[in-house]
C-alpha cells in the first residue's frame, strides 16, 4: 500500500487520502457501509464490489536465526512436525497452507489470535518455536529470525476489493486507474527479469 500511495500522490497531491487499518470484519463493515472504497487484503466476495488481485505472497518457514539450515534452499513443511509449532492467524486464502500443515500432521504448540505477528516472530527469535508467515507481513519487522521458502511452495494472493465506482466518485476512480497502472507495470517488470 505505502508503494501505491506514493505513485498516487504523486499524480494527485491535492487527494486528501484516509487510511484505516482493520481486520477482515472490519473491512468487510467498512465497505459494506460505504464507510472506505478500497479494501486490501484477500479477496473478498461483497455485493456491489469488485476485486484487483495485485501480488503473490509467498509464505516463508520462520526459524530462529542459530536454525541449522545448511545447504537448505527451502525448508519442508513436513520438517515442522519435528519442532515445536507456533500457528499465526491466517487469511481464510491461505486455506492451502492451513491445509498442508494438517496433511503433514503439524500440531501447533501455540497458536496465537492475535493479529499482529510480533509474538510469533518474538517467540520464534527466542528459540521457543517454529512458524510460517507471508512474505510481505515481515517487512515491517526486525527480528533476529531467518527465513526460507516452503516446500511444496504456498502463497496467498494479496488485492484490494473495491465498491463500484460512480462518476462522482472522481479520486476514488483516480486511485482505481493508479492501481490498474500499477499492476500492469509491475506485471512487466516480473516478465523482464
Amino acid at each position: 500500500l505505502p508503494e501505491i500511495l506514493a505513485d498516487f500522490m504523486q499524480s494527485d497531491p491535492d487527494i486528501k487520502v484516509n487510511v484505516r487499518v482493520g481486520s477482515q470484519d472490519d473491512i468487510i463493515r467498512w465497505l459494506s457501509d460505504g464507510n472506505v472504497d478500497f479494501g486490501f487484503g484477500g479477496q473478498l466476495q461483497l455485493p456491489g464490489c469488485e476485486w484487483l488481485p495485485l501480488l503473490a505472497d509467498p509464505e516463508l518457514a520462520i526459524l530462529p536465526e542459530d536454525f541449522p539450515t545448511d545447504g537448505m534452499s527451502a525448508f519442508p513443511i513436513a520438517e515442522f512436525r519435528n519442532h515445536p509449532f507456533i500457528m499465526p492467524v491466517y487469511w481464510p486464502e491461505e486455506a492451502s497452507l492451513v491445509k498442508q500443515l494438517e496433511a503433514h500432521r503439524i500440531e501447533p504448540q501455540f497458536a496465537v489470535d492475535f493479529s499482529d505477528n510480533a509474538p510469533v516472530l518474538a517467540m520464534v527469535e527466542q528459540g521457543l518455536a517454529l512458524s510460517s508467515l507471508p512474505e510481505l507481513t515481515l517487512h515491517a519487522y526486525r527480528y533476529h529470525i531467518k527465513t526460507l521458502p516452503l516446500d511444496p511452495p504456498c502463497c496467498r494472493t494479496v488485492g484490494v476489493t473495491y465498491r463500484q465506482q460512480g462518476s462522482a466518485r472522481t479520486a476514488a476512480n483516480q486511485f482505481l486507474k493508479c492501481l490498474h497502472q500499477w499492476t500492469k507495470e509491475r506485471e512487466a517488470g516480473q516478465q523482464s527479469l
